[in-house]
């Protein structure tokens, strides 16, 4: 089976927000339906088919080499932290029969990243040990190549089914030194299966 290379934490098999936590207060979800602003259509008559709203969101992406926690990877409730909340803005396009895209954006977001071989065995597990949750939890708080903030943005549409994202950032490794973050992808759903590419980059900033 091919794996993609992307993990929303919805979605997760490790389920980071809730495993080994189970005490542990429920963080926010999505309300049922976006809140009106000012940005959407109106309600009353028709609607313009463009709705956004604010939520919190994880994301996960990695390709052969690194492997990107778009959030606070050292604060995984999994791993008994307190995570800050990272608030995506969201649009959705519909039409009176459908969504047909979907974007979010995070902006001056935290990032954390490993080396794949080193987290993402741990991460898919569907049914993680107390064993396994402590090794993940180890790699995380202690074993990441560089850290910082970052931009991204995810478009997705549905028609046909192809998933995007772009993102940009400044991050620094255990010693302080600074390097730039950057990251591309395209996942392409189709009948023959799924179509990937893309990858992860970090260079040096040469002190800038």
């Amino acid at each position: 089976m091919k794996m993609t290379r992307f993990s929303p934490f919805v979605v997760s098999a490790f389920a980071l927000a809730t495993v080994g936590c189970q005490d542990a207060t429920p963080g926010p979800t999505a309300p049922d339906a976006p809140l009106f602003n000012f940005s959407n259509g109106p309600g009353n008559p028709g609607n313009s088919g463009v709705i956004r709203f604010q939520d919190t969101f994880g994301f996960i992406s990695w390709d052969d080499n690194l492997l990107a926690f778009h959030i606070r990877a050292d604060e995984l409730p999994a791993c008994g932290g307190s995570p800050v909340d990272v608030l995506a803005d969201f649009q959705i396009v519909t039409n009176p029969a459908e969504i047909t895209q979907g974007t979010f954006h995070y902006v001056d977001a935290p990032i954390f990243v490993y080396r794949t071989s080193d987290v993402l065995a741990l991460l898919l597990l569907e049914d993680p040990t107390d064993e396994e949750i402590l090794a993940l939890c180890t790699i995380v708080e202690n074993d990441w190549l560089y850290r910082g903030t970052h931009s991204l943005t995810v478009v997705g549409a549905f028609s046909p089914p192809v998933l995007g994202w772009k993102g940009h950032g400044n991050v620094y490794d255990p010693a302080g030194d600074p390097f730039r973050y950057g990251e591309h992808f395209t996942v392409v759903f189709n009948s023959r299966g799924v179509t990937e590419r893309g990858g992860i980059s970090v260079h040096s900033t040469g002190g800038n």
